[in-house]
């Protein structure tokens, strides 16, 4: 009879620890801060972007900016990146013995 009465006092306790921890939990969620933001908010980032922008009417433009055509642009960024293929003993000495952590001096 005793072990019962521990039994469901233990169940009662924990019951009622979940319940004190769901609470304090979903009372934290709660917030003393006004919901509403700086009038300005976001006016930062939008003169920046319009700063940085070559033309607002691009999209709507068929040849927005001077400048290399596809194919041109193309065959640039392929010529970069095969100048790496090839690189000087002495640029991938460097870089082998950077990546496995150990410098000759």
């Amino acid at each position: 009879m005793k072990k019962r009465a521990n039994n469901e006092r233990n169940a009662m306790f924990t019951r009622l620890s979940l319940m004190l921890t769901a609470v304090v939990w979903l009372a934290s969620c709660a917030s003393d801060y006004p919901s509403r933001v700086d009038d300005h908010f976001g006016e930062a980032l939008k003169a920046s972007t319009l700063q940085q922008t070559y033309s607002a009417s691009a999209p709507d433009t068929e040849h927005s900016k001077p400048g290399m055509d596809g194919q041109a642009a193309k065959s640039s960024i392929d010529r970069y990146q095969k100048s790496f293929d090839n690189l000087p003993n002495t640029v991938n000495s460097m870089l082998n013995s950077t990546a496995s952590g150990s410098a000759s001096h």
